[in-house]
């Protein structure tokens, strides 16, 4: 987990029990949306962008998806 970013967003869905984190990294630029299901983070499921509206859609497509 990249924690030298910092966290811009966060949010979670208790029906799908789902939470999404988004940071941004000043030094690369980027974002990363780091996923969680059950309490336990996905690190394979990672996303990077350079655009926040990116990285906010994803996150909240996330937490809408069910499986």
């Amino acid at each position: 987990m990249d924690r030298a970013a910092r966290i811009v967003h966060r949010a979670s869905n208790p029906a799908t029990k789902r939470e999404a984190i988004v940071r941004h990294n000043r030094e690369w630029g980027e974002y990363i949306v780091q996923h969680m299901e059950n309490g336990e983070y996905l690190p394979g499921a990672d996303y990077y962008t350079t655009a926040w509206d990116d990285a906010h859609d994803t996150a909240n497509h996330w937490l809408r998806e069910t499986l």
